[in-house]
């Protein structure tokens, strides 16, 4: 029996000992004094809701433990914060600038090519330069090349590595239609993928709507090259190439002046001097749903 005592009373002095040990270092005191902030240090910096109001300051504890606590908290924080950048590089999808998520600027071109001599050349432009755009041909473009020249224009762009999106059937105004109306005009004969632009740049919460339920993202733009005004090739290049940013979405239209292989390079040079560059095609055969991150 008096064995059996000894061995139960181990553990207590063990544990009185530790005590009297904690006591002298001060962690006694601090394990009751800890505020919630304490007990639960963040592994990372927290996200801008979470932020104490403003004029506010975070508990301060003086302890030697606590300073030991904050300390480590500092040295371990740099480490988590770089790890949650490189997971959320990339961010949430942004309509305006589309699926790129690189610094380079992103041509992007609606409506329908004047001819297929026209469409050619750019095509060949682009994969002699190695440069990637965003196509939105309606759907009564796509009808209209393959009634004249018996060829397939989505499949075509495709094929030189360009990425093709819906632009509705006949370029209607999709804030002016039904949901019915919406949702068949994002359907065939017009291009059936994953990524389209809404005609003038209209939404609203039906159009919206329609998008999603076709599980098919819109895409905008940041820099309105406004072509459409009639403004010359050259004119046109040094506003494009003035307004472009890093990961900049450019729109312009395949019928006017910054769809041939002169105004395209006139932009590609001038991005350069500027340190930017255009997106890159696709290598290979683009696929028919457009990739979520595009290999710019």
């Amino acid at each position: 029996m008096t064995r059996t005592r000894r061995v139960r009373r181990r553990p207590l002095t063990l544990v009185a000992f530790l005590l009297v040990s904690m006591a002298s270092w001060g962690l006694v005191s601090v394990a009751h004094q800890r505020t919630p902030q304490a007990q639960a240090l963040p592994a990372r910096p927290p996200s801008a809701d979470q932020h104490p109001p403003a004029g506010t300051r975070p508990t301060v504890l003086r302890s030697q433990a606590s300073r030991g606590l904050v300390a480590a908290a500092a040295r371990t924080a740099p480490r988590a914060v770089a790890a949650s950048r490189s997971s959320t590089a990339s961010g949430p999808y942004d309509k305006y600038h589309g699926p790129n998520y690189t610094s380079r600027v992103l041509l992007s071109f609606d409506d329908c090519p004047k001819n297929q001599v026209q469409l050619g050349n750019v095509l060949n432009w682009l994969t002699a330069n190695n440069v990637g755009v965003m196509m939105f041909p309606t759907g009564n473009c796509v009808g209209s090349f393959a009634k004249r020249y018996k060829v397939n224009i989505t499949l075509q762009m495709r094929a030189h590595g360009q990425y093709v999106g819906n632009h509705s059937i006949s370029h209607s105004h999709l804030t002016h239609l039904t949901r019915a109306g919406v949702l068949h005009q994002l359907g065939a004969p017009g291009v059936v993928t994953n990524y389209g632009r809404p005609p003038y740049g209209a939404i609203s919460k039906t159009v919206n709507g329609a998008y999603a339920a076709k599980r098919m993202r819109e895409v905008l733009w940041t820099v309105d090259s406004r072509d459409w005004t009639g403004k010359s090739a050259s004119r046109l290049g040094r506003d494009v190439i003035a307004k472009s940013r890093p990961r900049s979405m450019v729109l312009m239209h395949m019928q006017w002046r910054g769809f041939y292989p002169a105004t395209l390079t006139q932009i590609k040079t001038g991005l350069a001097k500027k340190h930017l560059s255009l997106c890159r095609r696709y290598p290979g055969t683009a696929p028919v749903r457009t990739p979520d991150r595009l290999p710019c």
